[in-house]
């Protein structure tokens, strides 16, 4: 946000959870922090997304299967006026050792210590990402290495693509 005002670039977020009270705590950071939101309560996998130029989705989609993924990447897509970003962690043996030592080292929460591997273990795998962006229409979608833990997936709409 602060990148974007410094060159001018106007930003609107809309904050979007399923969890009311996790879509108010979201909007008062963002709001401590000078970032301007709009928070909607929304269940993906039941309500339309808000439209916007960029949706973008974190660490999320390894909480479902393959055929909800392939909802929710439809219902980003047509939310989408130009892109939708997603990024989620590799199920990758280095993953996990990183998971299991960050959890034990930063944490002594059995829950967050459990759902740590959980969460890498679950996680769709870039080929696995791929196929399922086919499924949902997207086509064109890149799906790279971000870091150690995380791929991201990067899909252009129409009118990203016109000249």
């Amino acid at each position: 946000d602060a990148l974007a005002r410094r060159h001018g670039v106007p930003l609107r977020w809309t904050l979007t959870d399923r969890s009311t009270h996790a879509v108010r705590l979201a909007a008062e950071r963002a709001r401590s922090a000078g970032v301007a939101c709009e928070a909607r309560t929304v269940d993906v996998l039941q309500d339309a997304l808000p439209e916007a130029d960029l949706v973008l989705n974190s660490l999320f989609l390894h909480h479902f299967d393959g055929d909800d993924v392939v909802h929710i990447l439809r219902s980003m897509a047509r939310a989408a006026r130009l892109a939708v970003c997603v990024t989620d962690l590799r199920r990758t043996g280095g993953a996990l050792a990183l998971a299991w030592l960050g959890s034990r080292t930063l944490t002594r929460s059995p829950v967050v210590r459990h759902d740590a591997l959980a969460s890498v273990r679950a996680a769709h795998s870039r080929d696995e990402m791929r196929l399922l962006a086919e499924r949902a229409g997207l086509g064109r979608a890149q799906v790279h290495d971000e870091d150690a833990v995380r791929w991201r997936l990067w899909w252009e709409g129409p009118a990203a693509r016109a000249p």
